[in-house]
């Protein structure tokens, strides 16, 4: 129909009469788009998309949202969603042709990549009308928001611990054995290489040989995990930041804790004492930790270590484990933590699991091609064995100290724990 009043429009040029018959035929059509288009806007159809209120990081989703025709005549649509950069998907646009009663399928992959909260916008959907001439734009459905949780699946060597771990039952009633604490288990005779404080005076002189005690496993222990969230886990490790692997090496470590009849509080602080989170040993349920902790942001001041140490002498209990995160990039920073650990060290049985900066790791470790990388390359150096110097110096005030990839942050983390309790 447009090219036939084209056509009549052009022939007004020979034929003054058929301009007139043009320009008519043009306003009919132009009305009839009007009416296709209000036609399309009152089309009755409805779309679903069930996306979960939390997702988890580095977990992926299909979701599947559905379009179902509820009226008695044809709908031609397309359907776009612009899903949220954090969640990890790109837009998604379906074209759909729906009879009465027939269903359409819209495929949401998405693999959420930040954590926080995320508003996903309503999908936009551009029906044509029954004669198709005209088209209407409409939203479909509200906005949505998720919460983008850590990661709670841990891969390889790390998943694999955590879920041992888990699956050892130490029952309602567990019994003392022995182990290290200060809790007496039992009495026996001395031996070569007993520390001559393990000596009870009184059953020697009792029994006329010398006897030592025998310490029990120390159990309900009180574990306090002291999160770096300063400028030096603002960076990045492969395709997340430092904080992210952190925050789900903690989450592990305080299940395993917490399973393990411990006390867990976890303490987040940057340029300020943060967030504060004590873990209910006797929940059935994780979640409440994970949403206290899911939009914890990496505050880029340089982290007050000295106010995080102060809080654990104040605040946390008296035969407490301290078990620190974070990450080692300036010797000036690395100095102070390890002046606040040293102190704590004092009183506390205290490690240190450092995520290694994987741009320093690649420029000390790689292989120069040219002069600008080859300077790179002994700043590099120069930096490591400044701070390799400090790390001995926290080990050298018993500050117990491990240095892990972004991808064995976990598993450092739980063998850094399970050393402390079994000392």
């Amino acid at each position: 129909m447009w090219a036939a009043a084209t056509l009549l429009l052009l022939g007004g040029f020979v034929a003054p009469a058929f301009t007139g018959v043009g320009l008519a035929l043009d306003v009919l059509l132009l009305v009839l788009v009007w009416v296709d288009a209000r036609r399309a806007r009152r089309l009755a159809f409805g779309y679903a998309r069930p996306i979960p209120p939390v997702l988890h990081q580095g977990e992926p989703w299909d979701g599947l949202g559905t379009v179902t025709v509820a009226g008695p005549g044809r709908v031609r649509l397309r359907v776009r969603e612009a899903l949220h950069p954090a969640l990890g998907g790109g837009p998604v646009e379906v074209t759909l042709t729906l009879l009465p009663g027939e269903e359409g399928r819209v495929l949401l992959p998405c693999r959420p990549v930040e954590r926080g909260a995320v508003a996903v916008p309503p999908a936009a959907a551009r029906v044509e009308g029954p004669w198709g001439l005209g088209t209407a734009d409409r939203l479909l459905g509200p906005e949505v928001s998720v919460a983008v949780h850590p990661q709670a699946r841990l891969d390889g060597e790390a998943g694999l611990r955590v879920r041992q771990l888990l699956q050892q039952r130490p029952g309602a009633h567990p019994r003392p054995r022995p182990g290290a604490s200060a809790e007496l288990h039992a009495l026996r005779e001395l031996v070569p290489g007993d520390p001559p404080a393990r000596l009870h005076q009184r059953a020697s002189a009792r029994r006329g040989r010398p006897i030592a005690r025998e310490p029990a496993w120390e159990q309900d222990q009180d574990v306090v995990v002291l999160l770096d969230c300063g400028r030096a886990m603002a960076g990045r490790a492969g395709d997340r930041a430092k904080l992210d692997h952190a925050l789900a090496a903690a989450l592990a470590l305080a299940r395993v804790a917490v399973h393990a009849r411990d006390a867990v509080t976890l303490v987040c602080y940057g340029a300020a004492l943060g967030r504060v989170v004590q873990v209910d040993r006797r929940a059935r349920s994780f979640a409440p930790v994970y949403a206290a902790l899911h939009d914890v942001p990496a505050d880029l001041g340089e982290s007050d270590h000295a106010a995080a140490a102060a809080w654990v002498r104040r605040a946390a209990p008296r035969r407490a484990r301290v078990l620190a995160l974070s990450s080692l990039i300036d010797p000036t920073a690395a100095a102070r933590l390890g002046e606040a650990l040293g102190s704590l060290a004092e009183r506390f049985p205290t490690a240190l699991v450092h995520l290694e900066d994987p741009g320093l790791v690649a420029q000390a470790r790689g292989r120069p091609e040219t002069l600008a990388a080859a300077h790179a390359k002994v700043a590099a150096l120069g930096m490591a064995e400044r701070l390799d110097a400090l790390v001995r110096g926290m080990r050298a005030r018993g500050v117990r100290t491990v240095a892990c990839a972004a991808d064995h942050l976990a598993l450092g983390a739980i063998d850094a724990w399970l050393d402390a309790r079994t000392r």
